[in-house]
């Protein structure tokens, strides 16, 4: 019988990371935003809701809401738009925030308007997600967690699913994922594009974003904040 995880996430949380991680230490496959037809899987997932999915199958991904504006900043403004996925957005950073009279400290502070007030994609905020009712009776993992002690909180998560692994293959898929490596990589040259992260950095929004767009961030988040440990 073919077993199945999922990784869900507001963007920008870690989930690509996590996945990689976690699939090669089980030795399965990571489907991204799809559902799989055949074998043992990992999904991630950007959604309020995930129907017909047990919870007790469901790691919900969770990071600094500040972290995050700036990561999703970053990311949006890369994107091409290819594909009906990514256009709304795409469209958004061109006509509204990536202007040619802005500084990027502007074009970063009508990004974090648009995430808490009319957010594009998705169509909910950090706030809205992770107080949703959805959330609850999955198993919550932090990203700084995860950054902090990788092996030993991915370990409490498979031991909290019910989910058999073996200790060896899953520290090797963490070394073959570590950060660090891969942004001392991009230091000595390597394609950045090859990666999946751009800093991974624990704090940068209380560095970069500006206070009024702490506070916007602040308000949506509202008691999460303390509930997850980021006052």
């Amino acid at each position: 019988m073919f077993q199945t995880l999922h990784v869900n996430e507001f963007p920008k949380c870690g989930g690509t990371w996590l996945c990689k991680v976690l699939a090669q230490g089980l030795g399965w496959r990571f489907d991204d935003n799809a559902y799989p037809w055949f074998g043992n899987s990992l999904i991630k997932h950007h959604r309020l809701t995930l129907p017909g999915i047990q919870p007790k199958r469901v790691i919900t991904l969770v990071r600094d809401p500040r972290d995050v504006a700036v990561s999703f900043f970053h990311y949006s403004r890369s994107l091409k738009s290819d594909s009906a996925f990514n256009s709304g957005i795409v469209a958004l950073m061109a006509e509204d925030v990536f202007k040619a009279e802005q500084s990027e400290e502007e074009a970063l502070e009508r990004f974090v308007t648009h995430m808490v007030k009319d957010p594009v994609f998705p169509r909910f905020t950090w706030g809205q997600f992770y107080g949703h009712a959805a959330r609850e009776g999955s198993h919550f993992v932090r990203y700084e967690d995860l950054r902090a002690d990788t092996f030993g909180t991915l370990v409490r998560a498979c031991e909290a699913l019910g989910q058999s692994f073996d200790p060896a293959k899953l520290q090797s898929a963490v070394a073959a994922h570590d950060i660090g490596r891969v942004l001392a990589a991009r230091e000595d040259g390597d394609d950045p594009r090859k990666y999946f992260v751009r800093s991974g950095k624990v704090g940068e929004g209380m560095e970069v974003l500006s206070r009024r767009s702490l506070k916007q961030i602040e308000a949506d988040a509202g008691t999460l904040l303390q509930r997850f440990g980021y006052q």
